[in-house]
């Protein structure tokens, strides 16, 4: 269990742009576009970033259904990252 948490650790921070993605749904929710603009990176880098987190259960979509204005918001564990992020 441990293993897997460094090996999603390492994952993010091997990624500029997925470390930016997650630290900027720290205890909030999100739309890409909102994102995009409070990070200064280009939408289809954020929605790249999302996708991938979201594989690996660090996020997740709250409105799944929509294909416009999707919000998205950090897992217990992709909080427990963020956490670990702002520690060092």
């Amino acid at each position: 269990m441990e293993n897997n948490f460094i090996n999603k650790l390492a994952f993010v921070n091997a990624s500029k742009y997925r470390k930016k993605v997650l630290m900027s749904l720290d205890n909030t929710y999100k739309t890409p576009s909102v994102i995009s603009k409070e990070i200064s990176l280009r939408l289809n880098h954020v929605s790249s970033s999302l996708r991938q987190l979201n594989e690996i259960k660090l996020v997740e979509c709250i409105n799944k259904d929509f294909k416009k204005g999707r919000i998205y918001k950090s897992t217990e564990e992709g909080q427990k990252i963020i956490d670990k992020f702002k520690k060092y």
